[in-house]
């Protein structure tokens, strides 16, 4: 279990980010107080914790059901009271935390003088002394209370205003008002609300930090029957009186923001008849230890006029059991689907990756599906591409010979004229060998001979790209402006690697490029002039920072694999740091449910729970195992710096708020400078880790020297809720614009460009 921080999206969704925020794990929580102790103008959190009866702590659990098991055999029977009176206690500190003002929060329990351990449940805030700061009250079990009297002012120079309300007929302390301050460029808000902890109520009066400021530019207090007040130039360090009687009702007290959004959801299966159905499958049956599903990592969309008709048209994959759909537009800006017997007949695939473009050249626009998954067998026949040829009127066939035998479970298809003989030649990135994680797949360069027939040249161009790893993104780019086609990988438990084009055969740049420490869980890859400067910046979408995961350069998560208990299968072991030392993630009953040989070395769960990985495997044990590690899980912009080097700089933090897999990139508010759209969520994690899907859509303004300002739900109109896997911009028939948010089990997500 761990606690929950949702971010109110203006009003419109919420977004869970505890984990980003740094508040998620309390041990045993019950009072949950937001309040500014320190006056800076951001509220900080107060938790109470402890545990009188721990009925969670598995080793008496254990316990409780062996002493069942004994009652059935010797006929005593033991009292419930017994058990319970032998129940251990969890005594912990009470947990206060920082507001550092950049939606994180460190932790100050010592710093703060509040570090005592003890059984605390209920828990108020009031200011006792009446000198403008809030002290706390604290209730314990079997033991007197706390009072903590709050020295804000003997360590800052932080200003306050304190509010008390009288209010109109029976809810004389105005309880339901919202007061909303303007001080400088912050907007701080509260409400009155006095129930808040556990069974507590808190002091009647609102108290607002506001930092150095010596005035409030504005207060604003909305009175639960919807009458206003507004005060203007307020000194700060004082108590003022509010009354309700002196409030009007206004005619119009919208708070929503003036102009329109960038963004309008026209979202009907009418427009677009489409909706992804994902198999139902479960892949921890199969590799108990996976740190996640990799079942689910459709769809993707292409588009092109498939007819030439002057319409964009569109295919969008299968998940297995579902075909592929190729839709063409028609006059009315409608879609309809085509050929759809020819791809029934390929529905037991799983489609991956996809691509419009023309292989034979003749001048029209053929299809490239990848096959990919994890719910089949290695090299199976159903994990092999396809190429879909157009006879130039948009019926498609077939071409089965096309291609080599392609077994890998792929995950995109990328086209570029990489021999400059006027065809498109293909790299096809390998995701993963099914039942074999993280064993790396073999990835493909595919010739073209001109004819939309392909071979496998892979090793003439790099051995290095046979097995790059667990590719999930590619990019042919030109990072050093010269006349060749490069390409960049990004993947999983991998570096963002570069191959540079010299003289047709593919040079990874290794060493010196700003991107040693790369290794990451990179989901995909956009490109554009981001800082203007006349070369291809990137925008690489990651795992993100909103998990129990956290990583760096000095302290990665680390995956040891090695078949430990010799029975011919992989067992990939996560680890993460505490503290400076490295722990095994999964928990002990995951562990030896796959290793049976580690029960009689862990029967109790305290020993394991401290338990390190050096500890669960001796150094003879570990000596052969192969170690990924992911040191960067931030969603970032990779600028080109030229001559071959790179920095690597994290979005801002709403970026990092669910793993990014759709990108997007165009000037958006015509201002000049390229933008980007993104878009993610994951919900296929392991029970212990929960969903990840506090990502709603998220427009990024760029400033044109590589800044990128977060717009805001009621600034982009997006608020898209699902796993959103591809996202592109089509044109519709009567010129209007529309980008298509394609996710993983749901309908498309259509928003018009306004």
């Amino acid at each position: 279990m761990r606690n929950m921080l949702q971010m109110n999206n203006h009003g419109k969704s919420f977004s869970e980010i505890g984990q980003f925020s740094g508040i998620s794990n309390t041990d045993w929580s019950w009072a949950a107080l937001f309040a500014d102790f320190d006056l800076d103008g951001f509220k900080d959190v107060f938790i109470t914790n402890g545990y009188k009866r721990d009925y969670t702590n598995m080793d008496f659990m254990n316990y409780a059901v062996q002493e069942k098991i004994n009652e059935n055999k010797t006929g005593q029977r033991t009292a419930i009271t017994d058990l319970l009176e032998n129940m251990p206690a969890t005594i912990e500190e009470n947990y206060t935390y920082h507001n550092n003002g950049d939606l994180t929060f460190s932790k100050v329990n010592k710093d703060w003088g509040l570090n005592q351990k003890s059984l605390s449940n209920g828990a108020v805030y009031a200011d006792l002394d009446n000198d403008g700061d809030l002290d706390l009250v604290v209730n314990n079990i079997d033991e007197h209370p706390f009072v903590y009297r709050n020295n804000s002012e003997l360590h800052t120079s932080n200003t306050h205003l304190k509010i008390n309300f009288k209010g109109e007929g029976l809810n004389t302390y105005g309880i339901g008002a919202k007061v909303i301050l303007t001080v400088g460029d912050k907007i701080l808000m509260q409400e009155l609300m006095p129930t808040r902890g556990f069974q507590s109520s808190v002091d009647f009066n609102l108290i607002f930090g506001l930092g150095d400021a010596v005035y409030v530019d504005q207060l604003k207090i909305i009175w639960p029957n919807g009458k206003v007040q507004v005060l203007n130039d307020v000194k700060a360090n004082q108590t003022i009186s509010l009354n309700q009687k002196e409030a009007v009702l206004l005619e119009n007290n919208s708070e929503a923001l003036d102009g329109t959004t960038f963004f309008t959801d026209i979202s009907i299966d009418s427009l677009i008849p489409y909706r992804h159905n994902e198999n139902t499958y479960n892949d921890f049956k199969r590799e108990q230890l996976l740190p996640h599903k990799l079942s689910t990592h459709g769809p993707t969309i292409t588009k092109a006029d498939i007819n030439n008709d002057g319409l964009e048209d569109i295919y969008i994959g299968g998940a297995k059991g579902s075909e592929g759909l190729m839709l063409k537009q028609t006059s009315s800006g409608k879609f309809e689907p085509v050929n759809e017997k020819l791809f029934n007949a390929d529905k037991n695939s799983e489609d991956i990756g996809c691509l419009f473009f023309d292989a034979d050249n003749d001048n029209d626009m053929d299809l490239y599906v990848v096959s990919g998954g994890n719910e089949f067998e290695e090299d199976s026949s159903e994990l092999q591409d396809r190429l879909y040829i157009n006879d130039g009127r948009g019926n498609f066939t077939s071409k089965v010979d096309a291609l080599p035998e392609m077994l890998s479970s792929g995950s995109c298809i990328k086209a570029s004229d990489i021999d400059g003989d006027g065809d498109l030649d293909l790299f096809v990135g390998g995701r993963l060998v099914p039942g074999k994680y993280p064993t790396a797949p073999r990835s493909y360069i595919l010739e073209n001979n001109g004819k939309g027939n392909f071979k496998d040249i892979t090793a003439a161009i790099n051995t290095k790209l046979e097995y790059p790893g667990m590719v999930t993104d590619a990019i042919w780019t030109n990072i050093d402006g010269d006349e060749h086609t490069d390409l960049i990988l990004v993947g999983e438990w991998t570096k963002v690697r570069i191959f540079k084009n010299v003289n047709g055969k593919l040079k990874e740049l290794d060493t010196n490029t700003g991107l040693e420490n790369s290794e990451g869980w990179w989901n995909s890859i956009e490109q554009g002039d981001f800082d203007k400067d006349g070369d291809l910046d990137y925008i690489i979408g990651n795992f993100g920072r909103n998990s129990q995961l956290k990583t760096s350069t000095s302290e990665p998560v680390r995956l040891y694999t090695k078949d430990f208990d010799d029975n011919g299968s992989l067992d990939p072991i996560m680890c993460y740091y505490n503290m400076g030392e490295e722990f095994p993630v999964l928990s002990k009953d995951d562990i030896v449910g796959q290793l049976s040989g580690l029960k009689g070395k862990y029967i109790n769960y305290s020993d394991y729970a401290s338990a390190k990985i050096t500890d669960v495997f001796s150094s003879e044990e570990l000596k052969g195992a192969r170690v990924l590690e992911a040191k960067n899980f931030d969603t970032s912009y990779m600028e080109n710096l030229g001559n071959g080097q790179f920095k690597l700089l994290p979005l801002p933090a709403e970026t990092q708020f669910s793993p990014i897999y759709g990108i997007w990139s165009e000037d958006i508010n015509g201002d000049g400078h390229e933008d980007i759209i993104i878009g993610g969520n994951f919900f296929g994690t392991r029970v212990k880790f929960g969903r990840y899907d506090a990502n709603k859509g998220l427009v990024l303004l760029g400033d044109g020297k590589g800044n990128f300002k977060p717009s805001t739900v009621m600034e982009s109109g997006l608020n898209i809720d699902g796993e959103i896997r591809d996202i592109t911009k089509i044109t519709l028939a009567d010129k209007s614009e529309v980008m298509l948010f394609v996710r993983n089990d749901d309908r498309i997500a259509i928003y018009k460009i306004e």
